[in-house]
């Protein structure tokens, strides 16, 4: 019973994702095209690349249906409008982890009154090794509703956009995870765990160490 709920729900949400999609890939390409700018600007200032790659994706309707389950939150689409953060989101890879910190104090400064929460996984990781800077938007974005046969409004509505910020060695570490859980169905043993653990502290580690050789060559340059 429960099985035949999900899968009515997926269908439901599909539909329904794919009706207001347009939506987030508006709010998508604001904040790319704006890192874009941002980029391109910093480059120009100081001949450094400081957004090595952007990515972006909108959830598909069954990671939906599974995230507001596994919260607790009512399983519709105006929940997930409501709730979840990720339904659209962005991921910016940075060659180093400085570059992260002032990609997001950019960020902060591009868009002052939409930043609803920042999570620090960079200083601060998750129990599995986990690294990364999360950056949660609520920002207007205008689209036009036809009221009817000869009237078109345009209103407001608040999109929830996330941005997921780490670094070239952070994401190695994470695509490769995120395909090893993937394979494993969700259930690795606790051996696994450890060993993807010491390979996240391994990377982290081999990370600190690149910054350092950075700062010291631009050190050199400036002397």
């Amino acid at each position: 019973m429960g099985e035949v709920f999900k899968q009515d729900s997926i269908r439901t949400i599909e539909k329904e994702l794919l009706e207001n999609t347009f939506i987030y890939q508006m709010a998508i390409k604001d904040v790319t095209d704006r890192l874009d700018k941002i980029g391109k600007r910093l480059h120009s200032a100081n001949k450094h690349r400081y957004i090595h790659q952007v990515y972006s994706r909108i959830k598909t309707a069954s990671s939906i249906v599974e995230k507001l389950q596994r919260k607790g939150f009512p399983v519709s689409t105006q929940s997930a409008w409501e709730n979840l953060y990720d339904v659209g989101g962005i991921r910016v890879v940075c060659p180093f982890m400085e570059d992260v910190y002032t990609i997001v104090d950019e960020i902060k400064a591009a868009y002052p009154n939409a930043v609803v929460y920042e999570r620090d996984y960079i200083s601060q990781p998750k129990e599995n090794g986990y690294r990364s800077y999360h950056i949660g938007l609520e920002m207007p974005e205008y689209i036009t509703v036809r009221k009817d046969d000869y009237t078109d409004m345009v209103e407001q509505t608040q999109v929830k956009i996330e941005i997921q910020l780490r670094t070239l060695a952070m994401e190695f570490w994470a695509s490769l995870e995120h395909s090893i859980y993937y394979k494993s169905q969700g259930t690795m043993d606790v051996s696994t765990q450890v060993e993807l653990k010491t390979c996240a502290d391994i990377i982290a580690d081999a990370d600190s160490r690149m910054q350092r050789i950075s700062d010291k060559v631009n050190s050199n340059r400036v002397i």
